[in-house]
């Protein structure tokens, strides 16, 4: 299974950015962070034409 870092490196290379953090997942023992869900878009897709705040 790959590590974050190495998800990032390999969606960054195929022209994907970071969109969004879909959902966290906890570890009832701790709390620890267990999961997170992340969403990718194009890099120079529709959903990154506008980056206006408001």
């Amino acid at each position: 299974m790959p590590i974050f870092d190495e998800v990032i490196d390999f969606m960054s290379k195929n022209n994907y950015v970071i969109y969004d953090f879909a959902g966290f997942s906890r570890r009832p023992y701790d709390g620890a962070l267990a999961q997170c869900d992340v969403v990718f878009v194009k890099k120079d897709g529709f959903l990154r034409q506008h980056q206006q705040w408001r």
